[in-house]
Parts: structure tokens; C-alpha cells; sequence
């Protein structure tokens, strides 16, 4: 699962410290480094699919506003 990614993509995919902030350039493995993530909570530490949250956005549509509060409620229920 992890032989794909680089030596920092393995860390955001190992850590399990609590939540996780993943900021990078384009094209640097963001989506494959959050949904192996994603797949190694699930298969290797056995968290259910149903407690895990991933959230993603551009900067254009960067998390202000209305977004964001529907974001918090959505987290805090």
C-alpha cells in the first residue's frame, strides 16, 4: 500500500496522532497520500468508514463564509 508513495506521503499516511492537515503545490500526491490514508485506517487499523472525514478544497474555493460554518456543524454532530 505504501511502496507508491514518497518518504513525506508515508508519514501523513503513518501518522495517527489525531487530525491531519495535508497542504501541497499541484501534481505533489495530495489525493493519492489522503486516500491511502483513508485505506490504511480502514484495512490496517481496523477505524471504521463510517468515523472517518475528508474534506478537500482549492484555494478559489477556500473555506470561508457559509462553507466553513456547514463544515464546523458537520463536524461538531
Amino acid at each position: 500500500m505504501l511502496e507508491e508513495l514518497n518518504d513525506k506521503q508515508k508519514e501523513a499516511v503513518l501518522y495517527n496522532d489525531g487530525p491531519l492537515l495535508i497542504i501541497a503545490g499541484a501534481g505533489a500526491g495530495k489525493t493519492k497520500t489522503l486516500t491511502t490514508k483513508i485505506a490504511y485506517l480502514i484495512e490496517e487499523c481496523k477505524v471504521s468508514p463510517y468515523s472517518v472525514l475528508a474534506i478537500t478544497f482549492t484555494n478559489k474555493s477556500s473555506m470561508t463564509g457559509n462553507a466553513l460554518a456547514a463544515v464546523i456543524r458537520l463536524i461538531m454532530s
